[in-house]
């Protein structure tokens, strides 16, 4: 896996950790293997000099697929205000009406995940 930002940039860090788990491809952190066997480890590449956020390949490097993120799309939708609901919640005020207004939005998102175009993944002979 090549991702283009460095690991502690937002939250690619995470986003990394995720991909692992699927793709059980780590950092150099990751399965250092059984003997000279099955390792996992520096198969995630940080700061990667691509455009897209993430670049995955078979191992042998023969098949790839980019996956970039457009946020746009999410940012149009209405977003309660977490800094009320905060102040709110230490004062322990009721904050019902914020979860529910981020539900509405996930709810949004997930129906209309292909519409606002959030996700852009494509074949990639990229190594």
């Amino acid at each position: 896996i090549l991702i283009r930002d460095a690991k502690d940039e937002g939250t690619t860090g995470v986003m990394a950790s995720v991909f692992s788990v699927i793709f059980g491809a780590g950092d150099e952190g990751g399965f250092k293997g059984i003997g000279k066997e099955f390792g996992r480890n520096n198969r995630c590449k940080f700061e990667a000099d691509i455009a897209e956020f993430a670049i995955f390949c078979t191992r042998e490097g023969s098949k790839c697929v980019s996956l970039d993120f457009d946020f746009r799309g999410v940012h149009s939708l209405p977003t309660p205000d977490i800094g009320v609901a905060l102040t709110r919640f230490l004062k322990n005020e009721d904050i019902s009406d914020f979860q529910e207004g981020w539900l509405q939005k996930l709810k949004i998102i997930v129906e209309k995940f292909d519409t606002l175009g959030i996700a852009k993944i494509k074949s990639s002979n990229k190594i």
